[in-house]
């Protein structure tokens, strides 16, 4: 069985070892930190700079000759935890983390830029919250510091304005914590080494999101729902209907590579609304198609 990341509980996991069933998961991100061999296997942050070198050194395997992916054994409990190290993903994660502070950063000096020029007090916005603090706060701590600014009114008397500034400080713990998360997964399994290796329970886990891709375009392209029936009979013909549809349109896709012809689902599913069907016979029931509404 293969599990989505997050879906099963330590419980169910359990209740399917007992059953003797073998089973593919995902470990959270909070799991992979909890994790004892998580502060074996990756102590610290990686770095761009070299991070092959540090993977050589924590015992992490290329799984292929393009070296984009890195993989090591490890053990939980009587568990087999395999982690990996996507490089793509890796360097998608870091310039988003490092992206993320950098617009907070401009944030705190565009509002204190603002706050200095401010011609009535301020500090009643204390009372409020900011969205982006509150997005950014398991990272950055925000402190507010009063300050008054001296101003003149319209008719040249001196005034003073209170209001606040603000002053940031990266948690630079929780930082390390993110960095070490980036570019890992870590798959749970209970699959025997010699049964099957790390790559191949790795390639189990990649081919669930072909089954996801699938439900996607059978809700959406093919419209299994709503469903408007409430019979299980009725029910079940109905979502069989759809998945042999989906079938059929994987081999219309397969053909149109193979003609090297763009495929795209939602023309397909039109031109094939508009295709003529002769009635068929069977056991005396005449069955012919009807036009599916909205197509």
């Amino acid at each position: 069985m293969v599990l989505d990341r997050g879906m099963v509980s330590a419980e169910n996991l359990a209740a399917m070892e007992g059953e003797e069933w073998q089973y593919v998961s995902a470990m959270d991100r909070d799991e992979i930190l909890t994790a004892s061999f998580f502060d074996t296997a990756v102590p610290e942050p990686l770095m761009p700079e070299d991070y092959e070198q540090t993977l050589a050194i924590r015992e992490f395997i290329p799984i292929d000759d393009d070296a984009f992916l890195y993989f090591r054994e490890c053990k939980a409990d009587s568990r087999r935890a395999i982690l990996t190290f996507n490089v793509a993903r890796f360097n998608l994660e870091r310039r988003a983390l490092n992206d993320k502070l950098s617009a907070f950063q401009q944030w705190i000096a565009d509002k204190n830029q603002s706050l200095r020029q401010a011609k009535k007090s301020r500090r009643r916005c204390l009372n409020g919250k900011s969205a982006i603090i509150s997005k950014s706060k398991k990272l950055v701590h925000v402190q507010v510091e009063l300050y008054s600014v001296e101003t003149k009114t319209r008719q040249g008397k001196k005034r003073t304005v209170a209001t606040f500034q603000l002053t940031d400080a990266i948690d630079q713990d929780a930082l390390a914590r993110e960095q070490r998360l980036q570019g890992i997964t870590c798959f749970i399994n209970n699959v025997p080494n010699e049964h099957r290796p790390a790559p191949e329970i790795i390639q189990w886990y990649r081919r669930k999101n072909k089954v996801e891709e699938a439900f996607q375009e059978i809700k959406t392209h093919l419209e299994l729902r709503p469903i408007y029936l409430t019979r299980d009979p009725r029910v079940i013909a109905h979502v069989t209907i759809c998945i042999l549809a989906y079938f059929l349109f994987n081999d219309i896709r397969a053909a149109t590579e193979k003609k090297r012809v763009e495929y795209v689902s939602g023309v397909t599913v039109s031109i094939a609304g508009q295709v003529q069907s002769q009635p068929l016979i069977i056991w005396g029931w005449e069955i012919s198609a009807q036009p599916y509404p909205g197509v």
